[in-house]
């Protein structure tokens, strides 16, 4: 199991915070990851910041968010020559036992660290299942992101808005684009391009943002 460090008075946020904190490092470094030490820091100036160090093999992270803690552990990694997560995934060569380094700290400049923009969605996820959105929201949170413009699911709820307003199917599905075509169709800028977009679709990505978005919370 990871050790947690509570200090006298933590509370049930922060505890949060280190546990999912602690899965994001066992998905990525498994069974390695649990000699990691986790503390959370205050964050009085509402920006992140991490410390690590590392002596006699124990490596310890101290850091005021999710994000600030997985980045830690990132960076200290990285220091120290041992790989890194990329869009492919993990890449790293573990050490039985972690290498020495002096407290190092880091803080953000930024409270809101965000990725993507209006059109990621068509060029790059518009068919990623949960698999791969995992590791994708893993990758964030070990480089520091905190914030995702995250569109899965968009149409489905206009569906469900255009149909109150006694919209047939057939006009709905008629005005649909394909779903790499998305981001362009929301902007206006096409119409009846690649569709249409069967009930399964919107089911399957209702589901898949429900797990998005818990996992990001």
């Amino acid at each position: 199991m990871f050790e947690w460090f509570f200090e006298p008075g933590t509370n049930e946020k922060d505890a949060q915070k280190l546990k999912a904190a602690s899965a994001v490092l066992q998905r990525v470094l498994g069974e390695k990851s649990e000699t990691i030490q986790l503390e959370i820091l205050s964050d009085k100036n509402e920006l992140d910041t991490y410390v690590y160090s590392s002596s006699d093999g124990q490596l310890s992270l101290k850091g005021t968010s999710v994000s600030a803690l997985t980045r830690g552990v990132h960076d200290y990694l990285k220091d120290q020559g041992m790989g890194m997560v990329d869009w492919t995934g993990p890449h790293f060569r573990l050490p039985d036992q972690w290498p020495d380094a002096e407290p190092k700290s880091v803080g953000s400049p930024f409270k809101i660290r965000h990725a993507y923009n209006a059109v990621t969605s068509g060029y790059t996820t518009p068919y990623w299942d949960w698999e791969r959105w995992e590791q994708e929201l893993d990758w964030q949170a070990m480089h520091g992101f905190n914030m995702l413009m995250v569109s899965v699911a968009t149409e489905a709820i206009a569906t469900r808005v255009w149909k109150k307003l006694r919209l047939t199917d057939s006009e709905i599905d008629d005005y649909y684009g394909g779903p790499a075509h998305m981001p362009w169709h929301r902007m206006g800028c096409v119409q009846k391009l690649g569709g249409y977009l069967p009930s399964e679709w919107h089911e399957d990505q209702i589901a898949l943002q429900h797990k998005i978005l818990d996992r990001m919370h």
